[in-house]
């Protein structure tokens, strides 16, 4: 046998029996006659095998051995480059609530090795263990949108022989000084957020793919069903934390402007949406929202028939308005928009077959965007192209369109002038692809190298300065039809948005892999590889009968071929022989492929020997020193890689040995264990050792055959473990018992313990709801406010809400760990005028974003065990049903709860809906100073996620915890006890806190002192303003009434209210009375 079959045969060994002896050494020289790979694993050569742990930590060192990995496998990597951390410092310290110091942030830039190229990609990234990323479930919005939003600006490369250095890289070691690592995997973080693992850099795994190619994958994230009312809608905001969809009720008399939100985890939308009164018939009889086009900011473009001005419309209400000048562009075709800034880029048709884009300023208005005539935004530029066009977008230089038009110039690419709008280039379309004549329904420029285009379930990027066009995907599903607006998160991952007449979406496109088992690898294709490494060429060795496929597998050391083939052989039960000058690799469970006669047995040359009398030998291994159990330690497919085990034992038998392999191969649960069963069976059956000879007759078997042996009166089926030859003609044989049925198990294997799969955490929004409310609880006599949030998922960790004064400098106010129920009312609460006493004629329906609601007891009602605020009133409810899904209608209602009666009269559509619970609603305090000024809020979500604060939200305190409650039965009398002429007033104070009565004893103040301030009016002029202490009564005398200049007749108005200690004014109780 030459130095290859030597190579081969050496790894043949000791597939069973040095693994599972205890130690035994007939059983570790049996094994080794039996076959080779585990004997290797559990007695390692000096340079050892891979192991189960090799790749799991990050390193940093030169030098390192770059692992070779096959299939899907978790690797720590290696930091191969850092840059300089940066530093970033905003906030500062406030006064009273929100005390904090500086908010500073580190970032940094790195670059990790993975493994040799070229990989397919990356699917999920780990640090310090938490799973950060993750795209291996393509159809798990959820994950995905968590992954885009972790591990931003991120790029793997794949280590194929054309990569180029990396740009992050060169700008800080310069250009032509980094290499482009070709043939090494690795990763570059352009500045990673630190800030979740303690400003450290945390240690990194990877799970590197090296097999599948990654494909578009296309889903939809949230829809809605428009109802009538709300019609005409627009999609826009596109984030990986959702979107913003608004509409109005163009084609029902402007019902008003409706907001919500599609996000991965649902969408907030009600019936109607949040209503904000500045879109009315009197201030904007003509808008019409316009479908398709591309924003940086949520909003609605509007163009108005009549006075041709194009408004944007900001979700809050407030509007942007554009130039006027242009009213038969509504009745055009082909609209579309790109907006950016403060500029709009607008197209559609004029007159006929022409078309025009223009370029035009967006003015900002206050909340009547008609009060500033003659203020709107102007026309800057304007161009008058032959063909209708969809614009793609806009970068500092160019403004990109398609051509969409039914011409034969359909699917050309048109680059304009940003300013100027003047045509620089042109692309024919029948030079770029023949399939973009199939039109494209939305856009994204990035910049002027990667413009990209989506239509007819194609998706392409274009290189404006090279003029090449990519076709990134064909045959895309999961989108809607036509798709009026898209965002380019990364070339991976890009979100679409729909917006119509009937429904809203919100979708992506993940550039992601299979599942683990379609990324599996042939381990045929693995075991070439290792051969053709060795130096061996194709027609040296033969693989075709390793039909298996293998999950993953890694060479993570420097180890020889033969050490690196020990582990598959032990997994995949194979061995290799020499037959014929070649490497032929043997799948273990095959059928008889001859009898060796029992007449043909016993040859022998020797004079004298008494072979012919015994012509088979027999050894068999005594049953104590074989194992009862085999515990199978393995890297696990579906529990992130960490170790599994699964044991395998034998019921009947007087042994109690144990015995223990590990495979570092990448098996399931269920494979291990049937592997397990395996080796345990294969491991019995090599007890039985066979030596016989023959004749030259049966040259033609090889070692690794599976025949049948015949003996007397008995036939044994076995494999053929070697032979030799003595020179004079007869052949020298081994042999083991073999049962080709040990190697098919169904065996299911038991979950890893101890082991909980970790989902992408929450990475969605935070609904925050600051309430500027009465004293819900006695001790709440400060300045200062109540805050409940939620997210839209059960999975919602929690937040942290910021405070600020002035909108830039945020500091830490509160922490809120328990989800509120917080919703928006659908419809319109009535008012209630039957008083103190329960509303039960009133019903509200409320939709929630989680949680849940429930009717409580009659008594629990009265106490107050159900409080919600609604609109600006707090209710008391007693019944809750459930009509929906996160759907309640709430009846049985004590109104105007705390003071809170004015409010009666304030309901419209979309109220909010805070569910008081005092077990999740935070108390905050805040200044004395910060009462009528502009407060900013903001929350940032508890957990890895929490470096990007949610939107602003501002309130401008009263502060009704402080502020005094609007005295009860207020009334004017005519007459005092000195004079008829007089008027009487009476009032009863009331108490923000410490309210319930006791016998015996008043409600007790809840000023320092009692004062009140009276005010005499005539219509809406002031008569006179009285201050009164330690009273609640006053006597307008008649010559005060005179002097005031009242007569027999006239209408006297009063208003009171209580004075605070902190000069906060009260609620005001008003009264009448005719002299």
């Amino acid at each position: 046998m030459g130095q290859v079959g030597t190579l081969a045969l050496g790894v043949v060994g000791a597939v069973i029996g040095g693994v599972v002896s205890a130690g035994n050494p007939m059983a570790i020289q049996a094994g080794f006659m039996v076959g080779a790979a585990i004997g290797g694993v559990i007695f390692p050569p000096k340079t050892p095998a891979p192991r189960i742990n090799d790749l799991r930590l990050q390193d940093s060192a030169y030098g390192k051995f770059i692992p070779r990995v096959y299939g899907l496998f978790r690797v720590g990597g290696n930091l191969i480059w850092a840059g300089q951390p940066s530093q970033h410092t905003s906030g500062g310290k406030g006064a009273g609530g929100g005390k904090g110091p500086q908010q500073t942030t580190v970032t940094m830039s790195f670059a990790i090795g993975l493994c040799e190229g070229p990989i397919s990609g990356v699917r999920r990234i780990w640090a310090n263990g938490k799973l950060i990323y993750d795209i291996s479930n393509p159809s798990n919005f959820e994950a995905i949108s968590g992954s885009n939003q972790m591990v931003s600006n991120f790029k793997a490369y794949n280590g194929d022989e054309t990569q180029l250095p990396d740009p992050t890289m060169e700008s800080a070691l310069g250009i032509g000084n980094v290499p482009a690592h070709r043939g090494l995997a690795y990763v570059v973080f352009n500045e990673l957020d630190l800030s979740p693992w303690g400003s450290y850099l945390p240690s990194f795994s990877f799970e590197v793919i090296t097999n599948v190619a990654p494909t578009y994958t296309g889903a939809i994230m949230s829809t809605y069903t428009q109802t009538p009312g709300q019609d005409m809608g627009q999609i826009s905001g596109l984030t990986p934390q959702g979107a913003t969809f608004m509409s109005l009720g163009y084609l029902h008399n402007y019902s008003g402007l409706y907001v919500g939100q599609l996000t991965p985890y649902g969408s907030s939308f009600t019936n109607p949406f949040t209503y904000t009164a500045r879109l009315t018939p009197t201030n904007a009889p003509n808008w019409v929202a316009e479908a398709g086009g591309w924003a940086d900011e949520p909003g609605m473009l509007c163009p108005d028939s009549v006075y041709g001005v194009w408004g944007w419309y900001k979700p809050d209400g407030t509007l942007m308005l554009g130039a006027a000048g242009l009213p038969s562009w509504v009745a055009g075709t082909g609209r579309n928009y790109i907006k950016s800034g403060v500029w709009l880029y607008a197209t559609a048709a004029v007159a006929g077959p022409d078309w025009r884009i223009v370029k035009c300023s967006l003015m900002p208005t206050d909340s009547d965007g008609f009060a500033l005539a003659g203020q709107t935004g102007q026309i800057v530029a304007s161009t008058d192209p032959s063909y209708c066009v969809l614009l793609l977008g806009v970068t500092s230089a160019y403004l990109y369109a398609v051509d969409v038009s039914a011409e034969t110039t359909r699917g050309s690419i048109y680059q304009f002038d940003a300013d100027t709008l003047a045509l620089v280039n042109t692309w024919p379309g029948s030079t770029l692809d023949s399939k973009l004549a199939g039109g494209s329904s939305c856009g994204h420029v990035v910049d002027d190298r990667h413009i990209y285009m989506y239509g007819g379930s194609r998706l392409y990027v274009f290189d404006a300065v090279a003029g090449v066009i990519t076709k990134l995907a064909d045959g895309v599903t999961g989108l809607p039809f036509a798709p009026s607006m898209m965002q380019v998160v990364s070339p991976g991952y890009i979100l679409f948005g729909y917006g119509a007449n009937s429904n809203a979406s919100f979708s992506y496109l993940q550039l992601g892999y299979a599942t683990t088992t379609d990324a599996s690898i042939p381990l045929s294709t693995v075991v070439a590889d290792i051969c053709a490494r060795a130096g061996l060429s194709p027609a040296q060795y033969d693989v075709a009968q390793l039909t298996d496929r293998v999950i993953g597998y890694a060479i993570t050391t420097n180890a020889t071929p033969r050490d690196n083939l020990a582990a598959l052989m032990a997994a995949y039960f194979f061995d290799v022989t020499d037959s014929d000058g070649k490497l032929k690799f043997v799948k273990r469970g095959g059928a008889s492929a001859g009898t060796f006669a029992y007449a043909d047995l016993g040859a022998s040359t020797a004079i004298g020997d008494d072979t012919n009398s015994t012509p088979i030998e027999v050894i068999r291994l005594q049953e104590i020193d074989l194992p009862k159990s085999l515990a199978l330690t393995y890297i696990g497919a579906h529990s992130d890689y960490h170790p599994g085990t699964q044991t395998a034992f034998r019921t009947t038998t007087l042994s109690n040995k144990e015995s223990a392999a590990n495979l570092a191969v990448v098996l399931t649960d269920d494979q291990a264990m049937q592997k397990a069963q395996s080796l345990l069976w294969a491991t019995w059956l090599a007890r039985e050792q066979f030596t016989f000879q023959t004749r030259l007759a049966y040259l033609k078997y090889e070692p690794n055959d599976v025949v049948t042996l015949e003996g007397d009166g008995v036939s044994y089926t076995v494999r053929l473990t070697s032979v030799s030859y003595d020179g004079q003609g007869v052949l020298k044989w081994g042999a083991v018992s073999e049962l080709p049925a040990v190697y098919i198990s169904t065996a299911v294997g038991a979950p890893p313990a101890g082991f909980t799969p970790q989902p992408i955490a929450y990475a969605g929004a935070t609904a925050l709801a600051v309430l500027d409310v009465p004293p819900l609880r006695d001790q709440d006599t400060t300045p200062g406010l109540y805050l409940g949030a939620c997210g839209y998922a059960d999975s919602w960790p929690g937040c942290i809400v910021e405070i600020s004064r002035d909108g830039l400098s945020f500091t830490d106010l509160v922490a809120i760990s328990q989800a509120s129920v917080i919703g928006t009312v659908l419809g319109v609460l009535p008012n209630f005028t039957g008083g103190n006493q329960p509303d039960e004629l009133s019903t509200v329906t409320v939709s929630v974003l989680s949680g849940s609601l429930s009717s409580v007891t009659y008594a629990n009602f009265l106490a107050g065990a159900n409080a919600a605020i609604i609109g600006d009133e707090i209710v008391f409810f007693r019944n809750a049903t459930l009509t929906g899904a996160n759907t309640y209608q709430l009846s049985g209602l004590l109104r105007g709860v705390a003071g809170t009666e004015w409010a009666m009269t304030t309901h419209g559509n979309g109220d909010r809906f805070v569910f008081l619970d005092p077990n999740k609603i935070v108390a905050a305090g805040i200044n004395s100073s910060d009462l009528g000024t502009t407060l900013y809020f903001e929350a940032r979500l508890a957990n890895i996620n929490g470096t990007q604060a949610g939107p602003k939200q501002t309130l401008v305190p009263v502060n009704e915890r402080v502020q005094p409650l609007a005295p009860v039965m207020f009334r004017a009398l005519k007459g005092s006890a000195a004079s008829t002429s007089d008027i009487s007033l009476f009032w009863t104070r009331r108490a923000r806190v410490n309210a319930t009565w006791r016998n015996g004893t008043d409600v007790p103040l809840d000023q320092q002192t009692e004062s009140y301030t009276l005010t005499i009016k005539s219509g809406s002029t002031v008569k006179r303003t009285v201050i009164v202490t330690a009273a609640q009564t006053y006597v307008y005398t008649a010559a005060n009434i005179a002097a005031d200049g009242f007569s027999s007749g006239n209408t006297i108005s009063f208003s009171i209210y209580q004075n605070s200690d902190l000069g906060v004014v009260g609620r005001a109780a008003t009264a009448s009375i005719v002299r």
